[in-house]
């Protein structure tokens, strides 16, 4: 199948200005007819013609109702249940459109990707209704024992942004059968449902189907009708499937019967399983010595990554702390973050501000942590001798996909190090079993939940529901498990109180702090606006941070300062971070749709 690829055309910056106008004007006159823009599906028939070959022939003749402006509809057709789609064709009333990928109005395309066909429509319409008939012809899509063939179709998947109305479903066979050669039923959950079956059709009609529901029909006919099946091992004798269906529907009852009330005293349990281990091991200790409320200095020069981890469960991420550690080495002088101008925009060049990030000649690592000297290397690595922007340093091309699956690796081992020396710091309680129990149990009961919220979805999922909250509020009190020591409270309200006058502003102004504020401030977990504020309390010039290299006039505002920073902090986190036929009992089809 030939792959269309979407084309994309760029206005220019004077006919982009125009049409804002034009826009803005048309807010002033008809600001509710101009905001307004939704669509419905008021009407959908879908004929699936079973011809003597095997092939099937559908058409889908969906009726659309626009508000507002719409230019194009997509479709998605899994690529499951047949083993080929061919012959599509996209038409309004008489009116072929044309396969062509310009997006212009009368025209489709496809796009034939690993998991879906995805057929775009293109068109104009504004506050109008309108009809628009798909048509394809599977191959492979009929299962066969040798005695019965089965067309086991999904005609809507659960992957639709709006819901079907006026549903009208019809199955053809080549010719006529008697009443116990041709056997239907749907699986669905549509308003109204009803289906019927007589001489050589089956026929679906529903009021309504979700967008987030599939529709399904299992048809079942003698194998003697069509030429070509794909040959099933499964046993497709309706008879005997609707009989296995009825006692596996009659166990499922009772198993319901049991599994309900089980969920609601597994819940219960799981709560008090939780508050039974805090209150016995979460006690926190009482110190008599007086703290201030807020310290203007840090309390010591403690590496940034150690610093967070004191309140990895309150502000401090994995993300934050690995930055603070780049940035507190660019402090020590292994590293200079400089700035420079970069051009951006197509039509009209801008320049803008950007931070990237070089090795320094430093090579003595006498003063840092192992783990520290680790991220010089790795930085390194990834620098290869040049510059290389700030939000951009841990992106991976397709061809680094190693390079990737090792520092992924790395970052994990990193933090395990960490934590490692965190805790031989005797900061923490070792309440390491009952945490560790808490959270075997509580995963257990959650997974368990997921079983009875699916098992039970209509016979009651209410005691799922139920048991997947409370097992996932006791597996957050786990955090009230981890028990500072007497000094390791001591230290953390320490830090606690510096963290307050850091997101207030209220600092020292020594000039030899300012790095440090700036470094410990993404360690604790600052968002871009405290960090903007604390920026502009410090006021940092170039000569308080000879780390940092600012182009001559160009020194930032704290505004563009803090987003610096937080950009850096955001760009790690996004690094580390075909059918076979049909198959009987197992449904082909459905898929997704939307519009714009």
């Amino acid at each position: 199948m030939k792959t269309m690829m979407k084309a994309y055309h760029t206005p220019s910056a004077f006919l982009f200005f125009l049409l804002v106008i034009a826009g803005g004007f048309t807010l002033l006159l008809h600001p509710a007819d101009a905001l307004a823009k939704d669509y419905e599906i008021p009407a959908l028939r879908i004929v699936a013609e079973i011809r003597p070959s095997g092939e099937v022939f559908i058409t889908e003749e969906r009726t659309f109702r626009f508000e507002g402006s719409y230019s194009w509809f997509e479709q998605d057709i899994r690529k499951q249940g047949f083993r080929e789609i061919r012959e599509i064709e996209v038409r309004e009333g008489g009116q072929q459109f044309r396969f062509e990928d310009s997006n212009e109005p009368g025209t489709y395309s496809i796009r034939d990707g690993n998991r879906v066909v995805t057929i775009r429509t293109n068109f104009s319409a504004q506050d109008e209704s309108r009809t628009f008939t798909l048509s394809y012809i599977l191959e492979g899509a009929l299962a066969s024992d040798g005695e019965w063939a089965e067309f086991y179709w999904a005609f809507l998947g659960s992957d639709w942004d709006r819901a079907h109305q006026n549903i009208e479903i019809e199955i053809v066979l080549p010719e006529g059968l008697s009443a116990d050669e041709l056997i239907a039923w749907p699986e669905t959950r549509a308003q109204n449902a009803q289906l019927s079956t007589e001489s050589n059709r089956v026929l679906f009609t529903a009021e309504r189907n979700r967008g987030d529901r599939a529709l399904r029909i299992r048809t079942f006919f003698p194998e003697r009708l069509v030429e070509n099946t794909v040959p099933s091992e499964a046993t497709l004798n309706p008879f005997v499937i609707m009989q296995e269906r009825e006692e596996a529907e009659l166990r499922k009852a009772r198993m319901s019967a049991f599994l309900i009330p089980l969920g609601w005293v597994l819940a219960a349990a799981s709560l008090v399983f939780a508050m039974v281990l805090v209150l016995k091991f979460g006690g926190r200790p009482q110190l008599a010595e007086h703290f201030p409320e807020m310290l203007e200095t840090p309390p010591s020069e403690m590496p940034p990554a150690m610093v967070g981890w004191l309140f990895r469960n309150l502000y401090s991420d994995h993300n934050s702390r690995f930055v603070a550690t780049i940035f507190d080495l660019s402090r020590k002088g292994y590293f200079r973050i400089v700035q420079e101008k970069e051009e951006t925009g197509t039509f009209r060049k801008k320049e803008t501000e950007v931070y990237l990030l070089e090795r320094t000649g430093k090579t003595d690592y006498s003063g840092l942590k192992s783990w520290e000297t680790e991220v010089v290397t790795l930085l390194e690595g990834r620098l290869n001798g040049e510059k290389k922007r700030l939000n951009k340093l841990f992106d991976f091309s397709s061809k680094e996909h190693k390079a990737q699956t090792a520092f992924t690796t790395w970052w994990s081992k990193w933090f395990s190090e960490i934590g490692l020396e965190a805790r031989a710091n005797n900061w923490m309680v070792d309440n390491t079993k009952p945490i560790v129990l808490n959270m075997l149990v509580q995963a257990m009961l959650f997974l368990f939940g997921f079983f009875l919220l699916i098992y039970n979805s209509e016979a009651g999922p209410a005691s799922g529901v139920a048991l997947l909250i409370a097992s996932g509020l006791a597996l957050v009190l786990t955090i009230a498990l981890n028990v500072r020591t007497e000094e390791g409270e001591r230290v953390y309200r320490r830090w606690k109180a510096y963290r307050l006058a850091l997101t207030e502003g209220r600092v020292s102004m020594k000039p030899e702090l300012k790095g440090l504020h700036i470094v410990y401030a993404i360690a604790l977990g600052l968002n871009k606006k405290k960090m903007g504020t604390l920026i502009e309390s410090i006021n940092p010039q170039p000569d308080d941070l000879t780390w940092m290299f600012f182009m001559p006039g160009f020194f930032p505002n704290a505004a563009l300062f803090s987003n610096v920073v937080h950009t850096a902090v955001v760009s790690t986190t996004t690094s580390i971070s075909t059918g076979t036929g049909a198959v009987g009992g197992a449904a082909g089809g459905g898929g997704g749709g939307r519009a714009g």
